[in-house]
């Protein structure tokens, strides 16, 4: 196999290397492109460097993932890490994930301290480091003391001060909410009987909700709150490291400026796991004790006040979680091969808002 040529994305502290070779996105569940894999590793990290042993992780529902373990037999740098992620972008996910921000906030979340390192990008994916430890479940990350070590990590990112001209400083949950629900009008379906089925769908209920909301939230809270957001910090996307007591944030594509609220409460609805199971949802309680530790992290009294002002906070971007899903959940039922049912998906979070909003 030719090497491709290999140019530089970004810019200045924040450039990494790309490779002009694409990895074909598997047409089969279990198929694992070991050769092509191979090929970014060696034009990406070091040529010297093989590839020892290729895991398909499970569980993701926008991309495919593999976990590389290196064969270091040949190599003489010995700073090289053991193993490696390979991400290959799910089928049309552009119409929903901006690729090049994402793939510079990952470059420049690793800079900034909290991020895994970014070796380099290919057409329709990336390589970057794995980060060892301990995948948290619903069990572990809602107990202490986790909890106070994920609340912690997430005080770091909502500290951050990320300056870049390409990186936008308003809340991207609006920028999202209205590309993903202006998408819904051009899903181009393959399949006759997932096009049969979102067919039957009435959307009016839901698009009129969306801006009931919208505008809820904006006469609310305006542009106020405003921090640098994980936006996807279900339990799986959080690694507990042992060895350093601390927990890393992993999967950083819908990562940007939002509202802290977003961030909170979209976490709390990530309780319920993909199966939705929302009787896990944390109670009042459970909350307050997560923002107490949060507000803390984040140099403020947690007094009563504030404890109500952020619950109230969280509890109403959780509404605005379920809808923005909702319009990914559509896009993906219509362009993604990962075998999830987005289409009920979408009807089990609506009927929870349905409940929630005047609860």
């Amino acid at each position: 196999m030719m090497s491709e040529a290999v140019s530089t994305k970004g810019s200045g502290d924040y450039a990494w290397p790309h490779l002009h070779f694409r990895v074909p996105y598997p047409e089969t569940e279990d198929y694992i492109p070991q050769n092509d894999i191979q090929h970014v590793i060696h034009n990406l990290v070091d040529p010297q460097l093989d590839v020892g042993s290729v895991k398909i992780l499970s569980g993701g529902v926008t991309n495919k993932l593999f976990l590389i373990k290196l064969d270091k037999t040949k190599c003489t740098n010995e700073s090289l890490p053991n193993k490696l992620i390979v991400r290959l972008d799910g089928r049309k996910t552009d119409t929903i994930i901006d690729r090049a921000g994402g793939d510079l906030f990952h470059h420049m979340l690793h800079v900034h301290g909290v991020g895994s390192r970014l070796y380099g990008t290919f057409k329709g994916g990336a390589l970057y480091e794995y980060f060892e430890g301990i995948t948290l479940g619903i069990d572990n990350a809602t107990c202490e003391p986790l909890m106070s070590l994920f609340c912690s990590e997430i005080a770091k990112w909502h500290k951050l001060d990320i300056v870049h001209p390409k990186i936008p400083r308003e809340p991207c949950l609006w920028r999202n909410w209205h590309k993903w629900i202006a998408a819904l009008d051009s899903l181009e379906f393959e399949d006759k009987d997932k096009a049969a089925r979102f067919q039957a769908v009435d959307l009016t209920p839901y698009l009129k909700e969306t801006k009931i909301l919208e505008k809820f939230l904006n006469e609310r809270y305006g542009a106020r709150h405003v921090l640098f957001c994980h936006n996807d910090l279900i339990p799986r996307n959080s690694i507990y490291q042992p060895e350093d007591n601390r927990i890393k944030f992993i999967d950083y594509e819908y990562a940007g400026y939002n509202f802290r609220g977003f961030d909170l409460g979209n976490h709390f609805c990530e309780y319920a796991g993909l199966e939705l199971n929302y009787s896990l949802y944390p109670s009042k309680e459970h909350q307050y004790a997560f923002l107490r530790v949060y507000l803390k992290e984040m140099g403020r009294e947690p007094t009563d006040a504030n404890l109500e002002e952020l619950y109230v906070e969280a509890n109403h971007f959780a509404l605005a979680s379920h809808l923005l899903w909702i319009a990914w959940a559509y896009v993906q039922f219509c362009n993604s091969t990962i075998e999830f049912d987005y289409l009920e998906y979408a009807k089990a979070r609506f009927e929870t808002y349905l409940k929630w909003k005047d609860s």
